[in-house]
């Protein structure tokens, strides 16, 4: 998972804030052609026909899974909704759960991140 949004996270937000490195773009470049296709076609897979990724119920899973996508929103990469539509719906609906839109909100600030 740490190819989902972890290395353009490091890239653009820890690298340049926490290391003084600029982002190394052709590195943003090469995950978001091809490290992140192929998780978000291996996770929109795995939600096929169902709400959450453990089923009919809201889970452990789907927390691991949404806090990559926090990351991602963070550096304003959203799923496209043509190619993966379920997994986008899915990301918005869990990121608007109270507990995850109060700690995106908390999290933004800190980064010192408008949304």
């Amino acid at each position: 998972m740490q190819n989902l949004t972890g290395t353009i996270f490091f890239q653009r937000i820890i690298a340049p804030r926490f290391f003084n490195r600029p982002t190394d773009e052709a590195i943003v470049a090469k995950a978001l052609k091809t490290d992140i296709p192929k998780c978000l076609d291996y996770l929109a897979g795995e939600l096929d026909g169902k709400e959450y990724f453990a089923g009919g119920q809201f889970s452990i899973a789907d927390i691991g899974i949404a806090t990559h996508f926090v990351n991602a929103k963070f550096v304003n990469y959203a799923v496209d909704a043509k190619r993966w539509p379920k997994l986008a719906s899915w990301v918005e609906r869990v990121h608007a759960r109270p507990s995850f839109a109060k700690t995106i909100k908390e999290e933004a600030a800190a980064f010192g991140i408008e949304l």
